[in-house]
């Protein structure tokens, strides 16, 4: 009789290790769940675009650099990216704007390159739903060749507003 209590007994402790078990799974799996989620009701769009643009003499070192305005407000992000690299006949621009935990990324892609020349153009975009958080914000940028990429880290806690520059020194950035 002794015997058949000791079995019992180690029969519910190991249930209730399974319980437990499978409880703790469970709370971890919907935490993971939840920043999933929020991860996915950020939204980004690139808005409009306008080039190819034309530099005066007296502007001519403004063509040397692209550079990133960015203002945000209300969980709401706007970046204007300046002199982005394209060809002169883009077809149409468009951007895949991923964000994930503390980086927003943004690809620029253009349909097709109908001409043999490469151009500047201003990129206007919106993302939504942003926290106020550090973030590190990367271009993944056409005709960059060896240049160095255009990413930097920004806290909305910090600053709502500012602007990042990176000099570039060849065609269609650089001397002619």
């Amino acid at each position: 009789m002794k015997y058949k209590y000791s079995i019992s007994r180690l029969i519910n402790y190991m249930l209730l290790f399974i319980s437990l078990t499978g409880i703790l799974l469970f709370i971890f799996a919907c935490e993971k769940n939840s920043e999933n989620e929020t991860n996915l009701t950020s939204q980004g769009e690139l808005l409009n675009y306008n080039g190819c643009k034309t530099f005066e003499k007296n502007t001519e070192t403004e063509r040397n650099y692209t550079c990133v305005e960015y203002n945000y407000a209300n969980n709401k992000l706007e970046l204007k990216h300046i002199n982005a690299g394209f060809n002169c006949c883009p077809e149409k621009i468009t951007a895949n704007i991923t964000i994930e935990n503390d980086t927003i990324t943004i690809k620029e892609i253009e349909a097709e390159a109908l001409c043999d020349c490469l151009c500047l153009f201003d990129l206007d975009f919106k993302l939504e739903n942003i926290s106020s958080k550090e973030y590190y914000i990367n271009f993944i940028e056409l005709y960059i060749g060896e240049m160095d990429n255009l990413e930097f880290l920004v806290n909305f806690s910090d600053s709502s507003s500012g602007s990042f520059c990176l000099e570039r020194n060849y065609y269609p950035w650089g001397i002619y």
